[in-house]
């Protein structure tokens, strides 16, 4: 399972961990995602290191998100991300978890108050 490979080599979980997602909700979630995988490898290359200088070019207004219950390391993926990025604004949407993109209600006055 591509998701299993990229939790294990990418995201440094221990394998038994990862045996015991494959059926949880969280398993069905991830493996849900792993069609986005390549992409995640394409814009990240090996090793998933931050690609700061071809963000470093991006010049429309950008807005980086993350969830207040995100797992530490991907809300400083994030916070990092922000910092490369020219202008960019960085919010945390309280209450919600890495999964706050599938969340549109929590999202709503966020995305107003940034775009409007």
């Amino acid at each position: 399972m591509a998701a299993a490979v990229f939790l294990t080599e990418a995201v440094a979980l221990p394998p038994e961990m990862v045996v015991g997602m494959r059926s949880s909700v969280a398993g069905a979630y991830v493996s849900a995602m792993a069609d986005s995988l390549p992409f995640d490898l394409a814009v990240c290359g090996p090793g998933m290191e931050l690609p700061a200088q071809r963000l470093a070019n991006i010049s429309v207004p950008t807005l980086v998100l993350n969830g207040g219950n995100t797992a530490p390391w991907l809300a400083a993926a994030s916070r990092a991300v922000a910092e490369v990025v020219p202008g960019a604004v960085y919010r945390i949407v309280e209450g919600q978890d890495h999964a706050v993109l599938q969340q549109p209600e929590a999202l709503r006055d966020v995305l107003a108050e940034s775009f409007s």
